[in-house]
This record gives C-alpha cells, structure tokens and sequence, in this order.
C-alpha cells in the first residue's frame, strides 16, 4: 500500500512539474519562445546530396556552354572568308583588280609617274548595268546581292544612259531606274590621262566616271580603282629603292581572292 500511494504520488508530482513548465511557457512572449526541431540525420544527409548534385550540374552546364561558345567561334573564324567571298563579288572583283594593275604596273611605273597613264589602262572592264525600266526594287534587290554601291544604266545595245545609286533609289521618287537614275553623267574616254579623270572625279565630288567610246560603255573608272593604283604604285617605288640599294629583291605576293578570275585586259 505504501509503495502504490508513493507511486502516485511520484507521477502526480511530475504531471505537476510539466504543468507549471508548459504554462509558463505559453506565458512567454512569442519572440521569446524556442522551438526545437528534431531532424532525422538521413534526410540531412539526402539535402546536402541534392544540393551537392545540384552544384556540379550548374557547373557543368556552365561548362558546355562556353566550350560551346569556343567552338562556335573558332567555326565562324573558319567560315567567314569563304562566306565572304562567295557572297561578295564586288570583292572578289576589287582583288582581281589589284592583281591585275601590279602586273600592269611592273615596269611601268615611270612612265606612270610622268604622266603617260592612260584611263583604258586601270579602268574595271567587267560592268554591272541595268535596263532604264528595271524596277526600283529589283535594282535595289541586284545591287545589295552584287555588293556594289551604284550601277550603270544602259540599254539592249550597251548606250550608256545614266548612272543610279543606292542613294537615288532610296531618296528619290519614282518606279522605275530611268525614274531615279543621274541622267547625263560625266563622262570619261579610254584615252583620257588618269591624272585628269582623277581631276574630274574630285572637282565634281564624284566616286566613278563611265567610260564610253563611240556612244558605248566600255568600262567604268572609280576613286576605289585610282587609289588601288597609287597603292601599287608606291608598293613598285619601295620595291625599286629596295634593289637599288640591295637591302631585298623579294616581292610580296598580292592578295588573291580563291576562285577569283581575272579581269580581262583586252580593249
């Protein structure tokens, strides 16, 4: 009997104790209040393994994007010429034609240097022309796919009848090139001396004359065509004070676009 009332006595005791400590707790303000969480180790294991997978798939995301990005890059550094030349034949055409005005000017330079140089010598044979009742459209259409600035405006018999620009079809009104086109431009003939044709071009505030022989177009001379022949020019000077002086006779070889063909050089 003794030991049972001791034993109850024992529990009401201890059911009092959790009493009063839960009330005072409830009694605590709740800022002050602590909670204890009792996390199973497994799981804490199993976060810290997902996040960890999580971090090396970042990572390696990261990375493939920027061997990625490498790759891409080193494949358009090796594409981009041949891009380039195949979807530019002005350039393939400015090339040709500074390989050609080298070999004109092997030999030659003096003569160029005292005034002897004539148009038909360095002008572009190879025109790109279109009929005065294109559409604006097409010819805008054929001068962006040709990489050309302007072209010639001529007829079925190959007469010259103006000169049109990108410039004139986007600014000026009309339907057609024969709307749009430079009617009557200053001309130059195969026989005029490049010193003069480079004097028109500059007094006019213009990039290239026609050049017509007995009412047809023959060939076309720019500033692009006359600086060309300067550079060469002063390239064939350097090269022959190198040999006066027996410091090299090595010539550099020009620039030639692959696939390019050669500008002919008949009259």
């Amino acid at each position: 009997m003794n030991q049972q009332f001791s034993s109850i006595g024992s529990q009401m005791q201890s059911d009092s104790v959790a009493g009063v400590s839960s009330a005072t707790k409830e009694s605590l303000p709740r800022g002050q209040r602590q909670t204890h969480f009792i996390v199973d180790p497994i799981y804490e294991n199993l976060a810290l393994c997902a996040l960890f997978v999580a971090l090396v798939s970042m990572t390696l995301l990261q990375f493939r994007r920027l061997i990625a990005k490498k790759r891409d890059e080193e494949t358009e550094k090796r594409v981009a010429p041949s891009v380039l030349v195949q979807r530019t034949p002005a350039l393939q055409k400015v090339l040709a034609k500074r390989n050609e005005i080298l070999t004109r000017l092997e030999g030659t330079w003096e003569a160029v240097l005292q005034g002897h140089a004539m148009v038909e010598t360095y002008m572009s044979r190879d025109i790109f022309s279109v009929d005065p009742d294109t559409p604006k459209e097409v010819a805008l259409e054929k001068l962006k796919e040709q990489g050309f600035r302007r072209c010639m405006v001529t007829d079925a018999e190959g007469h010259l009848k103006g000169v049109v620009s990108l410039k004139d079809i986007a600014c000026k009104p009309g339907e057609k090139v024969s709307d749009v086109m430079t009617n009557k431009p200053r001309v130059a003939t195969p026989t005029m001396e490049v010193h003069i044709a480079l004097t028109v071009l500059l007094e006019n505030r213009i990039s290239c004359l026609p050049v017509v022989k007995n009412g047809l177009l023959v060939g076309v001379v720019s500033t692009s065509d006359l600086l060309m022949v300067l550079q060469c020019l002063l390239l064939e000077i350097s090269l022959h004070r190198s040999d006066v002086s027996g410091t090299s006779n090595d010539r550099p070889a020009p620039p030639v676009a692959p696939n390019t063909p050669q500008l002919s050089t008949s009259a």
